[in-house]
C-alpha cells in the first residue's frame, strides 16, 4: 500500500471511529460500507444495484466521495465492483463489466473469497506452504504458553505477542507488501483469510466460523 493510501486508510478509520464515539458516522462512510457489503454478495450486480441506488437517492454527494475514496485504495475484487455498482446507481445505467485487464484476477479473489475459510486456507497452503509453517508454529507456541502455570494475564500478553510475530511473517508471505510473483498471493485477501485463521487457532477476537466464507464474515471497513 503506497503512503498516500495509507493515509487515506487510517483518516478513514479515524473518522468511523469518532462516528462510533458519537452514534454516527460521515454519509460517505455509510455508502462505502454498503457498496463493500453488495459488493461481497454472490447476487448479479443488477441485483445488487439496487441497494446502492438507494443510498445514492439519499444523499448523491455521499456517494460520489466514497466512489472516489474506494478508487483511491489498490484495487481489487470487492472495491472494484463496490465503484462499479456506486457509477451504475449515480448514472442510472446497467453495471460496466470489469476491466479485461484485471478479469482474470479479480475471478480468482472472488471465488477464494466466497470459499469457506478451512478450504480457502488449505488452497493457500497449496500455493504457498510457508503459511502452514507459520500456523503450525504459532498452534505449538500457543499450547505452550496455554499449559505453562503464568497468571491470566501473562498469558494472554504472551499470546497477543506470537499472534502479532505470526500475523508479520504472515504478511512478508502473502499480500501486498510480499514479494510474490503470483498476483492472486500478492492481492490482500490471501494475507487476511491467513490472518483469520491464525486468529482462530489462538481464540482471538472476533472469532470466525471456519465454514464460512471470508467474504461472508468480512469487517464492515473494507478490503484494504
Amino acid at each position: 500500500m503506497s503512503g498516500a493510501s495509507l493515509r487515506r486508510r487510517l483518516a478513514d478509520l479515524r473518522l468511523a471511529f469518532v462516528g462510533y464515539k458519537l452514534g454516527s458516522e460521515p454519509s460517505w462512510l455509510r455508502v462505502k460500507d454498503v457498496a463493500l457489503a453488495q459488493a461481497r454478495r454472490e447476487e448479479s450486480d443488477e441485483l445488487l444495484v439496487a441497494t446502492i441506488a438507494a443510498e445514492v437517492r439519499r444523499d448523491p454527494g455521499a456517494a460520489g466521495e466514497a466512489r472516489d475514496r474506494l478508487a483511491a485504495t489498490p484495487p481489487c475484487y470487492e472495491g472494484d465492483r463496490a465503484i462499479r455498482l456506486i457509477d451504475a446507481a449515480i448514472s442510472n445505467l446497467p453495471v460496466r463489466p470489469v476491466a479485461p485487464a484485471c478479469a482474470e484476477l479479480f475471478d480468482q479473489e472472488a471465488k477464494l473469497g466466497w470459499t469457506p475459510l478451512r478450504e480457502a486456507f488449505a488452497e493457500l497452503v497449496a500455493r504457498e506452504p510457508t503459511l502452514g509453517s507459520i500456523a503450525g508454529r504459532l498452534q505449538e507456541q500457543h499450547s505452550q504458553v496455554i499449559d505453562s502455570n503464568a497468571d491470566r494475564l501473562e498469558v494472554e500478553h504472551s499470546v497477543r505477542a506470537l499472534l502479532r510475530s505470526a500475523e508479520r511473517e504472515v504478511a512478508h508471505t502473502v499480500g501486498p507488501q510480499s514479494q510474490q510473483a503470483d498476483p492472486l498471493l500478492r492481492s490482500y485477501l490471501p494475507r487476511n483469510i491467513a490472518y483469520t485463521w491464525l486468529r482462530a487457532l489462538v481464540g482471538a477476537p472476533p472469532l470466525a466460523d471456519l465454514d464460512v466464507s471470508y467474504f461472508a464474515r468480512a469487517p464492515r471497513t473494507g478490503a484494504t
